[in-house]
């Protein structure tokens, strides 16, 4: 939010702003993935994808309930439920469904687990138009949500009162 209102300006407008802070930020969600065990390019890539996946009902709503309950879902049933590794972490000892991965690293995500594999990337696609559909029938339509775009409004008498409050200190 905080970014989407700094980028936000005449020249720029509300849309590109609320585009440009999620692939920024969701950048940035793959760069704080980037010390995991097993990383390489393509994990690094598809942990980026997921970001925007992640915000996505995010810039849609304007809620984060979406994207938070994506989050630790995506992660539990990932790890604890199935006990592949999640974003590159060593499998969970312990797990709902014992499975053994086996497949080309290409499919799978290898070592650093289904996050670097086509198999993310399907359940990202599948994510995203499910989170798009479920927006449509909540609110009848698909639009990003722009008051992310906007700063907060001050009164001025507040304004004028919080330098006082600070000036008595």
């Amino acid at each position: 939010k905080n970014l989407s209102e700094g980028l936000n300006s005449k020249r720029f407008g509300p849309v590109p702003a609320v585009l440009a802070a999620t692939v920024l930020s969701s950048i940035f969600f793959g760069f704080l993935h980037g010390a995991n065990p097993n990383v390489n390019l393509i994990s690094l890539f598809n942990i980026t994808a997921a970001g925007v996946f992640l915000a996505l009902g995010y810039i849609l709503t304007g809620e984060l309930a979406i994207s938070i309950g994506l989050h630790i879902t995506w992660n539990f049933f990932q790890g604890n439920v199935f006990g592949f590794p999640v974003s590159g972490m060593p499998l969970n000892q312990t797990t709902f469904i014992a499975i053994e991965q086996g497949g080309p690293a290409l499919w799978t995500g290898g070592a650093f687990g289904p996050e670097a594999g086509l198999i993310g990337i399907g359940a990202m696609v599948l994510g995203v138009l499910l989170t798009v559909l479920w927006v449509y029938l909540r609110r009848g339509k698909v639009s990003l949500y722009l008051p992310l775009a906007e700063a907060p409004t001050v009164p001025a008498q507040a304004a004028t009162d919080d330098v006082k409050d600070v000036a008595d200190l």
